[in-house]
C-alpha cells in the first residue's frame, strides 16, 4: 500500500468516527458512550452568567442555588465584582467557589453605585 493511500484510509477512519460520535451525542448519548442513546442530557450551567442581569430562573441553574440564594442575588445589585456576594454576605465563601467559574459581573455593575439623597 502506497503512503498515499495509507494517509487517506486515515482521514476516512477519521472523518467516520466524528460522524459517528457527532450522532450518538446528537441522541443525548456522550461522546465518549457511556451516555445511554436516547436518554436526556443533564442540563449543564452556562458558560458564564451576569450577576448583575441574569433571572432567578438562570441563577438556579448555577451549582447549589435554590431559589432563596438566587433572590438574594438579585434584591444585592448592582455587583462591581464577583467577590461582592461574599463581602455584602449574599453567599459564603464555600458556594461563591461553587459558582465562581459560571458568574461574571458585567456592565450594570461598572458604574457608581447611586446612594438616594435623604
Amino acid at each position: 500500500m502506497t503512503r498515499r493511500a495509507w494517509v487517506a484510509g486515515v482521514v476516512v477512519m477519521v472523518g467516520l468516527l466524528a460522524i459517528s460520535s457527532a450522532a450518538r451525542v446528537g441522541r443525548g448519548g456522550s461522546p465518549d458512550g457511556s451516555g445511554a442513546p436516547g436518554a436526556a442530557a443533564s442540563p449543564s450551567p452556562p458558560t458564564k452568567v451576569d450577576i448583575n442581569t441574569a433571572t432567578a430562573a438562570e441563577l438556579e441553574r448555577l451549582p447549589g442555588m435554590a431559589g432563596p440564594l438566587s433572590r438574594r442575588i438579585i434584591a444585592n445589585r448592582p455587583y462591581r465584582k464577583i467577590d461582592d456576594l461574599v463581602r455584602r454576605n449574599v453567599l459564603g465563601r464555600k458556594q461563591l467557589a461553587a459558582i465562581k467559574e459560571h458568574i461574571t459581573v458585567g456592565e450594570a455593575g461598572g458604574g457608581p453605585h447611586q446612594v438616594p439623597d435623604r
